[in-house]
């Protein structure tokens, strides 16, 4: 169990302790059904939350056990049905970890705010599967033999078992499975991405195993399909998987100094949505790659961050 105090101590050195200034443990219910806190998913409402860690959520083909970590407000009575909100690390693909800074700066704040969130691990390559002078073209040419297919697919399909997971288990966990949010933080923001809108098998990576969107990492006969993507400090490999309005909610975030997905471009990216007519917010920072996800020094963007990212949310899950 977390305290609020306690979680903002442990990954920003107390630098946080000023954002429980707005809890209110004696927020009046509101009598609709469902005992549903007023101001519940758009403020802090719960001044702890609860985490169940460790868990099994899939099996990959290689035998990999796929584990998550999951977070809940505590002491929650309502019989509504929860929206949640799944976190996938960066690293390039090749390190990180559910546990690490980004991760729980999103999904330990959260709960407290009403949500129940989930931080995943997923399959690693040995090395990164791409260069910066790939990710600086229009979209990666994955024709190319040099370029790892393969993890940035496995990624997707490991997420996308975990999407499943929670549908699956949705009355265990008390959740919504129509009102799921997938997002991450670099590479993680790049596998959500292609979770959220890659949902034709023409969009596949060339080589990808295997050569399907939903991959065998487990819980087959669910849908992967979420309602909302949050990209942090990430982009999108083809923009031709925004094909239309009625595709998943976007926020993406990106910085201002960032020279890791410089040629995601900004205004072929609201072009693009502008012309579907898909909903989005796009935050920009200024700053290095990810500056949000560094303690300390990444305060002051991680609390914008945090603010806007938990107002697309109240208004699009």
């Amino acid at each position: 169990m977390f305290s609020y105090f306690k979680s903002n101590l442990i990954f920003l050195i107390g630098v946080l302790l000023f954002l429980g200034c707005e809890i209110d443990p004696e927020v009046p219910v509101i009598d609709n059904g469902c005992n549903t806190i007023a101001g519940r998913y758009s403020q802090v409402v719960f001044s702890a939350i609860d985490s169940l860690v460790d868990i099994q959520y899939g099996t990959a083909p290689t035998g990999e056990n796929l584990l998550l970590d999951v977070y809940v407000p505590k002491g929650d009575t309502t019989s509504c049905k929860r929206p949640l909100v799944i976190f996938i690390h960066g690293g390039g693909f090749h390190e990180g970890t559910r546990k690490m800074f980004a991760a729980q700066a999103i999904s330990h704040d959260l709960p407290f705010k009403g949500y129940v969130t989930a931080s995943i691990s997923y399959r690693l390559a040995d090395e990164e599967p791409y260069t910066l002078a790939d990710l600086q073209e229009d979209k990666l040419d994955f024709e190319n033999p040099h370029l790892d297919v393969i993890h940035i697919t496995n990624a997707m399909h490991d997420a996308r078992a975990a999407v499943r997971y929670f549908k699956k288990n949705a009355e265990q966990y008390n959740i919504d499975p129509d009102r799921i949010a997938i997002g991450g933080a670099s590479a993680g923001g790049m596998t959500a991405i292609n979770v959220g809108y890659m949902d034709r098998e023409l969009e596949l990576f060339s080589g990808a195993v295997p050569e399907n969107l939903e991959g065998e990492s487990g819980n087959s006969g669910f849908t992967s399909d979420v309602k909302v993507v949050y990209s942090l400090c990430s982009g999108f490999l083809n923009l031709d998987m925004i094909d239309k309005e009625s595709e998943p909610a976007l926020f993406l975030q990106q910085n201002a100094l960032d020279t890791i997905f410089i040629g995601n471009r900004l205004n072929q990216l609201r072009a693009k949505v502008d012309e579907v007519g898909l909903k989005h917010e796009i935050l920009e920072q200024g700053g290095i790659h990810c500056l949000w996800g560094i303690p300390v020094l990444g305060i002051f963007d991680l609390v914008e961050l945090r603010a806007e990212l938990t107002d697309f949310l109240a208004e699009n899950l």
